[in-house]
């Protein structure tokens, strides 16, 4: 494929599904236009849902070798003003998946399986789980997800084979005192007293500081007028870490030291777990091969050593779900500004077709013949 129409390719899609965010498990129209183009190319998708799936069948029998491609956008704004954007560039991902799907179409891979993953429900860490759930990885070798990178973590026309997400917790503490005028608040227990106590107690909390780690406080809300002791509070805690080992240990200490704190207060307190997200678990294979195809493709000054970022992704979940399944993680510079997450996020679509070329590469490795 000359690379003239792969950047026509992956423009003309991401332009498509630019247009078309969608919030998560509500992604029926980029579903749709990923169905329709995978269906013009005679790849029979499987549609679950609004997770889309294509197997691309290689010349010789080999190893399946999967890509991810989250679909889901993001809200902005307020007052009235709320919008949809692709501020992740999830756009970018299912425009590369899209446009590798017609190369490998057209020139096969010499042994092995292609799998596309369109996955929905990234950013709520949902579309993960689900997509194992339905048993799309059973069968997979090796799995390859991507991701733009702003420009301050990787210059543009530079690649990652790994990049190193974060473990992340997020916590919510419901604390329930005694309500009782303010002007005898011996007769009741403050809530709001309790839940300082609790978010001292938690910033007192240490771990190795050669690890990276945090964990915060990041909202403390209580309904309760000026003239009254709140009976109640609710405290919102995120918990990061680089390794998955340390990430609970830290959820095991800070409930108990919440747990603790509140009874000091003699409140009670009800301690959730809201979400969480793994750290990332690649496989050197794997790695190794995304490497390989970004110097074959792009030149050995594009080879950039792995990032280490304290964002997330559920991606991370599959391993966990599937244990025998191994997996790396592009990462992709695209002179991403002013950030990821920013509704006025703007990237250089030149970087997509070399990323669709880098990927097929590293599939072209993986896929290898089985093994007898």
């Amino acid at each position: 494929m000359t690379e003239d129409r792969l950047a026509q390719l992956t423009a003309g899609h991401w332009r498509a599904l630019n247009a078309i965010p969608e919030p998560a498990l509500a992604e029926h129209r980029t579903a749709e236009y990923i169905e329709g183009h995978l269906d013009r190319l005679g790849l029979s998708p499987c549609r679950r849902g609004t997770a889309v799936r294509a197997d691309i069948d290689g010349v010789c029998p080999g190893r399946t070798v999967a890509v991810r491609a989250d679909m889901d956008g993001l809200w902005h704004g307020g007052d009235g003003e709320r919008r949809l954007c692709h501020s992740c560039g999830h756009d970018a991902h299912m425009a590369v998946a899209l446009a590798l799907a017609e190369m490998l179409v057209t020139t096969p891979l010499p042994a092995g399986r292609l799998r596309l993953i369109f996955q929905p429900a990234e950013e709520t860490a949902q579309g993960a789980v689900q997509v194992a759930g339905y048993g799309w990885l059973d069968d997979v070798h090796c799995l390859l997800g991507m991701h733009l990178r702003p420009a301050d973590e990787l210059a543009g026309g530079c690649f990652s084979p790994a990049v190193h997400h974060g473990a992340t917790r997020q916590f919510v503490a419901e604390i329930t005192g005694q309500p009782a005028h303010a002007a005898r608040p011996h007769l009741g227990v403050s809530a709001v007293d309790a839940g300082v106590l609790v978010v001292q107690a938690i910033n007192s909390l240490r771990f190795p500081p050669a690890l990276a780690w945090s964990v915060k406080c990041t909202a403390f809300n209580s309904p309760a007028t000026a003239n009254i002791i709140p009976d109640r509070a609710v405290l919102s805690f995120d918990a990061r870490a680089q390794h998955n080992r340390l990430i609970e240990q830290i959820a095991e200490k800070a409930e108990a030291a919440a747990a603790m704190a509140a009874r000091a207060g003699g409140a009670e307190l009800v301690w959730r777990c809201q979400s969480a997200l793994p750290a990332a678990e690649y496989d050197d294979q794997c790695v190794a091969a995304l490497s390989a195809a970004i110097v074959a493709q792009a030149g050995e000054s594009a080879l950039h050593p792995p990032i280490v970022t304290p964002g997330g992704d559920d991606f991370h979940f599959c391993r966990q779900l599937c244990p025998h399944l191994k997996t790396a993680f592009l990462g992709i510079g695209c002179d991403l500004r002013p950030g990821l997450h920013h509704p006025s996020m703007t990237f250089d679509l030149a970087a997509l077709p070399a990323a669709v070329r880098v990927l097929a590469g590293a599939a072209r490795i993986l896929g290898g013949e089985k093994q007898q």
